[in-house]
């Protein structure tokens, strides 16, 4: 079967027509689909970028914060601490302090107490002396009044002590 040139002339018109409406309908939106997709994916990928790029920068600035925290943590556990100690050391001295005062006044009390005690043994001393005298005088001792009164005069010694 010849081909002939005419045939030939009209499957060329025919193919060239199918290219061009083909091409108009199907490659060209294809075509376009896959360029605005590809710039959408372009887009997502740069604000992906940024939201690293920010994410970044929060965990530095996250990282920063929680290390001065820290460190001002430390500091105030450090103030904290020393001013503990100071108020350690001053109610050390206040109790010191407290307890020499104490211990004085003690001291006095007890020397006071001493006077008072030597005073009173005193004061008995030379009425037990009297008394005594006195009675030698008012009469004649025998040996049994002499035990009886020096029986006595131990037992007052005893009880006041």
């Amino acid at each position: 079967m010849p081909i002939s040139w005419q045939s030939f002339v009209i499957h060329l018109i025919n193919i060239v027509v199918l290219f061009v409406f083909l091409r108009g309908i199907i490659y060209k939106p294809v075509s376009d689909f896959m360029h605005r997709r590809r710039e959408h994916f372009a887009a997502e990928m740069q604000d992906l970028q940024k939201q690293q790029e920010l994410l970044a920068q929060r965990e530095q600035l996250a990282e920063k914060t929680i290390d001065d925290a820290r460190k001002q943590a430390l500091q105030i556990l450090e103030d904290a601490e020393k001013a503990a100690q100071q108020r350690a050391e001053l109610i050390i001295k206040e109790a010191e302090q407290k307890a020499n005062m104490l211990l004085a006044e003690a001291r006095a009390a007890i020397a006071a107490e001493r006077k008072r005690a030597r005073e009173a043994m005193h004061t008995e001393a030379v009425n037990l002396a009297v008394e005594f005298a006195a009675r030698i005088l008012a009469e004649e001792m025998t040996p049994a009044h002499n035990k009886e009164f020096i029986d006595r005069l131990t037992e007052r010694r005893q009880l006041h002590g």
